[in-house]
């Protein structure tokens, strides 16, 4: 079974609450049902600020999403064993669904993208995955012979600049220097060093040119 239930993170307290039941449900009822596998989709979110993030990082969320998605963690782990095989998958940004490409549809040259220009001079970074790559990914995991491990991170290397995005899409957007209380969260980016070696290095290296490209294919993007 494959469970990417939940609002996002936009859902207030009360819709974050009532996905997090629902997910537990699902994944009972997945056992009970004789299901052996279960992908199950978590966030980057649970880890709070930092860079080169890696699966035993301790969580630390700073927002409510973040802390539902730590909380479904620790609900749905206990249900593992031997014969009921569950991955959490800790998912970056997926590229259409992100912070920035889901605003392109209302994007135009009068009303452009705005883009937190930091003291380097670059945008904020994050650790991507286009649609398909993530759609791989979840297949390779549930055909794979070895069991899977318990939580992974799932994201393209190397991380991307959002700047370098926006330009790859010819989306029209312009600079503003980011508040000084933000220049931490520049660099928010994931180590996917375990993920590389079950799927292949290949299959997680990516550039905005490649997410852009996998996007206008799934015609996500004109």
């Amino acid at each position: 079974m494959i469970c990417f239930i939940g609002p996002g993170s936009h859902g207030d307290a009360v819709a974050l609450e009532r996905a997090a039941s629902a997910i537990v449900e699902a994944v009972r009822a997945a056992k009970s049902c004789g299901i052996r596998r279960v992908v199950l989709a978590s966030s980057s979110a649970v880890y709070g600020l930092g860079q080169d993030l890696s699966e035993t990082h301790v969580p630390e969320p700073t927002s409510d999403y973040g802390r539902s998605k730590v909380a479904i963690e620790k609900a749905v782990g206990p249900l593992r064993d031997k014969d009921f095989d569950i991955c959490i998958l800790r998912i970056g940004n997926v590229a259409s669904a992100d912070a920035l490409l889901e605003q392109a549809p209302q994007t135009t040259p009068d009303a452009p993208l705005v883009i937190d220009k930091f003291p380097d001079g670059a945008g904020p970074i994050r650790s991507y995955v286009s649609p398909s790559a993530l759609a791989n990914i979840i297949t390779t995991l549930l055909s794979r012979a070895d069991p899977m491990p318990e939580i992974l991170n799932v994201a393209g290397t190397p991380p991307i600049d959002m700047a370098e995005l926006a330009t790859a899409a010819k989306l029209p957007w312009k600079w503003r220097p980011a508040s000084p209380d933000r220049h931490d969260t520049q660099r928010i980016t994931l180590d996917c060093t375990r993920l590389a070696e079950i799927v292949g290095h290949a299959a997680v290296a990516t550039s905005p040119e490649e997410i852009i490209s996998d996007l206008k294919g799934l015609g996500v993007l004109p």
